[in-house]
């Protein structure tokens, strides 16, 4: 019964695709299309594996820590994940506001060639482990971007109605993201007149307001002076860089990109190059 609840919970919390590894706009189309049904398909997997894990004696994600990797977060140490996935998303969560971190309630990783790279929301992220680690990361930064726009940053129904829903779920007024989406949106699948491509740190983030969150973060993180040089060129970039600066004031640098602005947006983020090299304190830090 307790997994059960867990899945309707699961499901019933409103979540956003990340990216496919299609990169032309129709197929995105119906990525966007079958995003929840396929949530669904994922953690109904999930759910079952577990099930049999714990008929045959084998530990899954309700047990304690393995002791060779007791320093990390409780939600990614699985024994059904690689170490080095483990710890690499132990290391991305060291980076953020504790108050955010505590969010993160479930983490799956796929070893089976998913369709979808990563999936993400409120309190989940399902990645794929068929990726290089650099590009896990930057998944793994991008579905927490997620967590953070739509369960971290909160607004209150009492401060009104916006023209942006997750789904059917309302953002309020309040709502700090709220500040983020009206840059280059009128509503969820509506931009604003005058926007260009150039508005965009991708080609993806320019889907929706919630991509184009979850982009711009990974973009912020992982290719800031690349962001700040497209800044000093675009006001809706600027003002984006500026709201990462306002409300994640402790992010700090940890990578240096290996890309260079050249004029043409390019369509992935995560798909970007760029050495990770964190401050030592903050890797040190729990």
């Amino acid at each position: 019964m307790l997994l059960l609840l867990t899945l309707y919970f699961l499901l019933s919390t409103s979540t956003q695709t990340d990216i496919s590894a299609a990169k032309s706009v129709p197929q995105q189309q119906e990525d966007a299309n079958r995003k929840q049904p396929l949530l669904a398909e994922v953690l109904h997997t999930q759910i079952a594996e577990e099930v049999a894990a714990k008929q045959e004696g084998v530990h899954g994600s309700g047990v304690a820590p393995s002791p060779r990797v007791a320093a990390l977060y409780p939600v990614v140490d699985r024994e059904d994940i690689q170490l080095k996935h483990r710890q690499i998303a132990d290391r991305v969560m060291r980076l953020m506001p504790q108050r955010c971190t505590s969010l993160l309630e479930h983490f799956y990783v796929r070893y089976n060639h998913p369709e979808s790279r990563g999936l993400g929301g409120k309190s989940t992220i399902i990645l794929s482990g068929n990726v290089p680690d650099d590009e896990f990361r930057a998944l793994f930064i991008h579905e927490f971007g997620h967590l953070l726009d739509l369960g971290c940053f909160q607004g209150t129904p009492g401060s009104g109605t916006t023209t942006f829903k997750d789904n059917t779920e309302q953002i309020w007024k309040d709502d700090p993201s709220v500040q983020f989406y009206r840059i280059s949106w009128d509503a969820a699948n509506v931009q604003r007149k005058g926007t260009q491509k150039t508005d965009f740190v991708s080609g993806y983030a320019s889907w929706d307001p919630f991509e184009d969150f979850a982009e711009s973060f990974a973009y912020y993180l992982l290719h800031r002076e690349v962001f700040a040089e497209r800044a000093q060129e675009n006001n809706a970039l600027a003002a984006k860089y500026l709201w990462f600066q306002t409300y994640l004031p402790t992010v700090p640098r940890v990578a240096k990109s290996l890309s260079t602005w050249d004029g043409n947006v390019p369509w992935d983020s995560t798909k970007l190059a760029y050495t990770w090299n964190p401050p030592r304190e903050i890797v040190a830090r729990r």
